[in-house]
């Protein structure tokens, strides 16, 4: 296994992707209903125009979905976004066979080079860039695999790049699914989102409190189009040693991008980095919080981080640009 590991960086995990439909107002929509989103620029061609676009922009936390592959018949339960005949499912598979057939995005890093507008059709080219040791890890012995994805329009404009790690693991037995737990307390009129805050180095944002359903859940995994059924199926789940199904990365992500945006008046996100520790289950609830790190230049840092009860579910950091977003 080793050896075969060893080999993997310089390959393509997948074959050039095609998304299967054009960036389009209804599926930002539908990502913006999951995400809570309610920037009038994602949502309205009239503001988006006014703003001196040509329609609607996708956000930036979008990269990612539009080349996934979709619920497919017939597709293999856990193939992840592999396609029947890329590399990355005979790895899943070798994996799964030798007793690692668990598998979880764990980083992100995202680049957002251009906007993305409704009619851009969007193309994927992947590479593996590292491969761990086996090494024990919270949800068993496994191995980290990494890929980089540049993503450009189909008219040849790069919109931006993406560098995950995804674990392949032995799951441990799942504990007992337990009861729904209370409603976190909270002082009384904290609000659901972001306020905008002074962008100045030392400046805390937050908390901003997110209630974690399964609607929430589903609703993301489906928006982002990830079909992955550790993030829908709960026998799945707990089959892959989770006690019920587990938030995607690409929800944390975007859910962390509209409180990002929230607090700095819808800056321009121009990256995101993003590491998975404790993951998010059905009546959990993620507090997150915001420290900005350096502010100047026409850009500032954040520190973020979202957590349970149970942890930290994240922590990230973000790049924005504070002027007004790029029109291309």
């Amino acid at each position: 296994m080793a050896a075969y590991l060893k080999e993997l960086p310089g390959k393509a995990p997948h074959r050039r992707a095609v998304a299967r439909d054009a960036v389009s107002a209804s599926a930002i929509r539908t990502w913006c209903d999951a995400m809570g989103e309610t920037h009038a620029v994602f949502l309205d061609s009239a503001a988006a125009r006014a703003e001196g676009h040509t329609d609607v922009l996708a956000p930036p936390a979008t990269l990612q979905m539009w080349t996934m592959p979709g619920l497919e018949p017939g597709r293999p339960r856990g193939a992840g976004p592999a396609r029947a005949g890329d590399l990355d499912e005979k790895v899943r598979a070798r994996f799964a066979d030798l007793g690692y057939p668990g598998a979880l995005a764990v980083t992100t890093e995202q680049e957002f080079l251009a906007p993305l507008r409704a009619g851009d059709l969007l193309v994927a080219d992947d590479v593996y860039v590292a491969v761990s040791e086996r090494k024990q890890t919270a949800l068993g012995p496994g191995y980290f695999v990494s890929h980089r994805i540049t993503y450009s329009t189909a008219a040849g404009r790069v919109a931006g790049r993406l560098t995950a790690t995804v674990v392949h693991f032995r799951p441990r037995p799942a504990g007992p699914l337990a009861d729904p737990a209370a409603a976190p307390a909270r002082p009384q009129g904290l609000p659901a989102h972001g306020s905008a805050g002074d962008l100045v180095a030392g400046a805390r944002l937050g908390p901003v409190p997110i209630p974690v359903t399964a609607t929430l859940i589903i609703a993301g995994a489906c928006a982002t189009r990830d079909f992955y059924p550790v993030h829908h199926d709960r026998d799945f789940a707990r089959a892959h040693g989770s006690t019920d199904i587990v938030m995607n990365v690409l929800t944390t992500n975007g859910l962390l991008a509209r409180v990002i945006g929230e607090w700095t008046s819808n800056a321009r996100l121009l990256s995101l980095r993003t590491r998975l520790r404790v993951p998010v289950h059905p009546h959990d609830e993620l507090s997150v919080t915001g420290t900005i790190s350096s502010a100047g230049a026409g850009r500032a840092e954040l520190a973020v981080r979202a957590a349970t009860r149970a942890g930290v579910h994240a922590q990230a950091t973000a790049v924005v640009g504070l002027d007004p977003l790029v029109k291309q």
